[in-house]
């Protein structure tokens, strides 16, 4: 059961979703107490607010290159979010992307461009929506990066502070 402004929802009691065109689509899925952030085949992103079906008939575009199409193999896409959805960093085709849960758009993080990210963990104290704080990001080559994303003017600035060797 999350909680959310003095009401209660419990997400195994919420029944069937209608999501047309998305529940064949879908290769990741990544659930908060205020979202669920739904990756498809197409690289679009949903963000479901919990409790409001009308935010399904939303979604939102990664970022693309020309050089890059979004399609990826479906290994190689996961959306990591942190425990309120303040925060999601998607993995998708060898590129990640930051989407904020007060946004509108999913930006690219350069900075991390080359890392294979394997799992990334959120500072659970961290109640700032504007920040992530510092995350632990772990790769498949067993090296862990501590990261931070802070949005200025609503664009994302990252960075790595530093690599932990284990």
């Amino acid at each position: 059961q999350e909680e959310h402004e003095g009401a209660t929802t419990d997400l195994f009691e919420l029944g069937k979703w209608d999501m047309p065109g998305i529940q064949s689509n879908i290769l990741s899925i990544a659930v908060s107490e205020q979202f669920v952030y739904i990756i498809t085949k197409t690289g679009d992103v949903v963000r479901w607010s919990i409790g409001n079906s009308e935010s399904l008939t939303q979604s939102y575009s990664l970022p693309t290159s020309k050089s890059q199409p979004s399609s990826a193999p479906e290994h190689l896409t996961k959306i990591f979010c942190d425990r309120k959805g303040n925060h999601a960093i998607i993995k998708h085709g060898g590129r990640m992307y930051y989407f904020n849960g007060g946004s509108l758009s999913i930006k690219e993080l350069p900075s991390l461009k080359g890392i294979e990210v394997y799992a990334v963990a959120f500072d659970e104290k961290n109640t700032n929506p504007k920040e992530t704080g510092e995350i632990l990001i772990s790769d498949y080559e067993n090296k862990i990066y501590c990261y931070h994303i802070e949005l200025q003017g609503g664009k994302p600035t990252d960075g790595i502070c530093e690599l932990i060797q284990l």
